[in-house]
């Protein structure tokens, strides 16, 4: 009896399970689906998932029959058991594709080979079934053809130097492909296709041998020229740079021969007095500068750690005194009252008159 009560209740359980199966159909977040009855659409069920160039709720409404109700919330749904009413779900998770090689001629006569990329995801999917058969591949290929359409129009309003360049400042990728994203999603809104492109770039740019060697031998020339640009501003900042140290040089050699001649006529007009002094004597005169002229060679023999060695003649002055000698001199004591008279002090605060003493 247990047993027969078991069974009729998972029986029950199962048929249960079957019937809510039969009259409910869930969507999550990441899907989208059509609930067709009688093979006409009655509801497009999308949740709200944020991704560039989707169709609002107002755009796709105006696409939609006027029957056709909108739901933007995932969840649990009632509906009609087969034949009656059909679910049709779609993910909406991204795609990714990589569009061909498309050779395209620039207005400088250059040809370039862009491979482009992009991620695209369903957005409407009623339109999707109508025009794309509900297939992926079918999409990818209709949205391959759109892309190389595009970036063939794009880029053929474009030269080389705007996509390969030695000058970060003139490259326009960011440009162009900015244009093939606005065109594709024109074309795909106008086309109505269901799909939205989330994101479009650049995957690489071939060229052909003949561009390659335009390109090598431009790149060379603008390095070239950038070099002689610099060379010439090297050389024009060197001139400037010689000319404002020679102007300063002349300049302080101007002052210093001006303080020169100043310091020269003091020294000359000083020596003026001394000159009429001695001039009252010559013979003390003579005497002095030849003690004059002994003494600076011993000191700088001092001053050099050499000794003092004279090779000449006692002829030639200032050394006729070791000639002479005492008896050459001029008289001592007529020369030092001399001394005394020109200096302001005695006889014995004057260098040269103990020097005399000694000779």
């Amino acid at each position: 009896m247990r047993e027969s009560k078991l069974t009729i209740v998972v029986v029950a359980g199962v048929c249960l399970v079957l019937l809510v199966m039969l009259v409910t159909y869930s969507v999550p977040v990441h899907k989208t689906a059509v609930v067709y009855r009688w093979n006409r659409p009655r509801r497009v069920i999308r949740p709200p998932v944020t991704v560039a160039g989707q169709l609002s709720d107002e755009e796709l409404a105006a696409f939609l029959p006027d029957d056709v109700e909108v739901v933007t919330e995932a969840g649990w749904f009632f509906k009609w058991p087969y034949p009656i009413d059909r679910v049709s779900p779609v993910e909406q998770w991204v795609r990714t594709l990589e569009a061909p090689l498309v050779q395209i001629q620039l207005p400088d006569d250059n040809q370039i080979l862009p491979r482009m990329h992009a991620t695209w995801r369903i957005v409407d999917p009623l339109a999707f079934e109508r025009t794309l058969q509900g297939d992926d591949a079918v999409a990818a290929r209709r949205l391959r053809n759109i892309i190389s359409d595009q970036t063939a129009s794009v880029f053929g309003n474009h030269v080389l130097a705007d996509v390969v360049n030695t000058d970060p400042e003139r490259l326009k990728f960011d440009e162009i492909e900015q244009k093939i994203l606005d065109g594709v999603r024109r074309v795909l809104r106008e086309q109505n296709y269901g799909i939205a492109v989330a994101s479009l770039g650049t995957s690489w740019i071939a060229l052909p041998e003949s561009t390659t060697e335009a390109v090598f031998a431009r790149m060379r020339e603008e390095r070239n020229a950038s070099a002689e640009s610099l060379l010439a501003d090297g050389e024009r900042e060197k001139r400037t740079i010689i000319a404002a140290a020679r102007e300063t040089a002349e300049r302080r050699m101007a002052r210093a021969e001006a303080e020169a001649r100043t310091i020269r006529a003091e020294a000359e007009a000083l020596a003026a007095t001394y000159y009429d002094t001695f001039a009252e004597d010559e013979t003390l005169a003579i005497f002095l500068r030849r003690l004059d002229a002994i003494r600076r060679i011993a000191s700088d023999a001092a001053a050099n750690d050499r000794p003092v060695t004279f090779v000449v003649s006692t002829q030639t002055e200032p050394f006729t005194l070791f000639e002479a000698g005492i008896d050459g001199a001029p008289d001592v004591d007529r020369l030092l009252d001399d001394m005394a008279t020109l200096g302001d002090g005695s006889p014995e605060q004057h260098p040269a008159s103990s020097a005399g003493v000694e000779d």
